[in-house]
Parts: C-alpha cells; sequence; structure tokens
C-alpha cells in the first residue's frame, strides 16, 4: 500500500513543471482515498520537494480536504471574497438557476484551495469552475 501511494503520488507531482505547485493537488486527491499518516504526509512533501511541516500544516489548515464533497458551493474566504464572491453569493441567491440546475442550492463554503483563480465554485460533482463576478451567467471554463 505503502509503495502505491508513494507511486501514485510520484505519479501526480509529475505532471507539474514546478512540484511544489502541486502539493495541495496532490493532498486532496490522497485525502479523499486514504488515511492521512506520517507516511503520506512524508510522500507528498518528498514527490514536491517541500518539508513534510507544510503538508502537514497544509492538512490542518484545510479540515475537509479530502472530505465528499455534496452540493455545490461558493469560496467566501478573504482572496475568493475581494474578488467577488460575496456579490456571485448574492447573484445566485436572487436568482438560483441563473448557472443551470447543477448549481443550484449553492452554499457559501471555507476555502477550497484554489485562490489563484478566485472566485471559485465548486459544483455537484466536485469540478471546479473559475468565475467573473461581472458575467455570472457566462463564464462556466
Amino acid at each position: 500500500m505503502v509503495r502505491v501511494l508513494r507511486e501514485r503520488v510520484e505519479e501526480l507531482a509529475g505532471s507539474y513543471e514546478h512540484k511544489e505547485l502541486a502539493v495541495l493537488g496532490i493532498a486532496r486527491e490522497v485525502a479523499a482515498k486514504t488515511l492521512i499518516d506520517d507516511t503520506a504526509v512524508s510522500s507528498i512533501a518528498e514527490a514536491c520537494g517541500v518539508d513534510a511541516e507544510l503538508v502537514s500544516d497544509l492538512f490542518a489548515s484545510y479540515p475537509d480536504l479530502g472530505e465528499e464533497r455534496c452540493g455545490a458551493g461558493l469560496c467566501t474566504d478573504l482572496t475568493c471574497y475581494l474578488r467577488g464572491a460575496s456579490t456571485l453569493l448574492d447573484r445566485l441567491r436572487d436568482d438560483p438557476g441563473c448557472l443551470g440546475s447543477e448549481f443550484e442550492g449553492i452554499s457559501p463554503v471555507s476555502c477550497l484551495g484554489l485562490c489563484f483563480q478566485a472566485p471559485v465554485l465548486r459544483d455537484r460533482e466536485g469540478n471546479f469552475h473559475r468565475l467573473d463576478p461581472g458575467s455570472v451567467s457566462q463564464d462556466m471554463s
């Protein structure tokens, strides 16, 4: 099991030009499939070329990392908030169907770990979308 975990982590990290940028994505996938222990933390840290303490801190900072996702959610933490998440949330509450049925029942959620794409929406299937507050019904890339 440890060998399989290490191989998968190395495979994921290998798809990034800068491996340190893979930490959050790999952490999400590993947390969704296995118990996070010292072996998982050290595997992620080694594959990404970062300190194991950074990986441990990541799991402590994102309490829902790897948890089963249910329902659509719009990140409303600081970066997303500053880039228009509150405006988007108001718009989505006023017109729940403006993005289509897969986003009905959207709720505010804590950081999704994609601050560089803020504001970010997670759909019911766990896919992430960057939204443009100015044209919420147009941009679903």
